[in-house]
């Protein structure tokens, strides 16, 4: 299934919505957006990404369906 998700770069406050299938890595997600955007300084930092609302952390090699993540959420990275 499609869903779209925001991403929020903590320390710029820029954000981006993503349109991905939920069976997808969140870490491939994270690393299109390097690859393409160059949003992170270190490219192979290790990212904490946590829900806004919730404030629960993620595990980015969960896909988005296994960690509870759906269309309209927010996430925050910060690294």
């Amino acid at each position: 299934m499609k869903i779209t998700v925001t991403f929020t770069i903590l320390k710029t406050g820029e954000s981006y919505d993503i349109q991905m299938t939920d069976t997808q890595k969140i870490s491939e997600t994270l690393q299109v957006l390097q690859d393409n955007l160059h949003l992170f300084q270190d490219k192979d930092a290790i990212y904490n990404v946590r829900e806004k609302r919730s404030g629960r952390h993620i595990r980015i090699e969960c896909t988005y369906e296994e960690a509870g993540i759906y269309s309209g959420s927010e996430l925050v990275i910060d690294a």
